[in-house]
């Protein structure tokens, strides 16, 4: 059997560039960009009454704002469906919703990518189509 060979001593190391002092992150170096959380705000799971048309609101609360610069923009899905695209708002409103269960669900796109999502509000729509 080969003995291994001792570890080399006193090897002077090549210092590595230090660390940029920096408290902030590049969204575009983060896959999620620089998002917190995403909620739907309006409407809450449960039972929802439409309003004229199968007219509902839908409300998201995004942890820092929108980083509209980096491409960033907010996709509403309802039931796997995109409803609303490409938009930089928060409060949207939906037509034609029908009666019954759907599942709604925020995404903040970049690039065609969805790079962050809320977790689903599941809703059962009474007075719509």
């Amino acid at each position: 059997a080969e003995t291994p060979a001792p570890a080399p001593a006193n090897i002077p190391m090549t210092p590595s560039a230090p660390a940029p002092v920096s408290t902030q992150v590049d969204p575009q170096l983060t896959p999620n960009g620089h998002y917190q959380s995403l909620a739907i705000t309006e409407p809450l799971s449960g039972p929802v009454v439409a309003r004229e048309g199968g007219t509902i609101f839908v409300q998201v609360k995004l942890t820092p704002a929108l980083d509209i610069g980096a491409g960033d923009r907010m996709r509403i899905l309802i039931d796997g469906d995109t409803r609303i695209d490409d938009s930089t708002g928060q409060r949207f409103l939906l037509n034609d919703m029908r009666n019954g269960p759907h599942s709604i669900i925020a995404v903040i796109m970049r690039h065609g990518q969805n790079i962050f999502q809320s977790n689903p509000v599941n809703i059962t729509l009474a007075g719509g189509r």
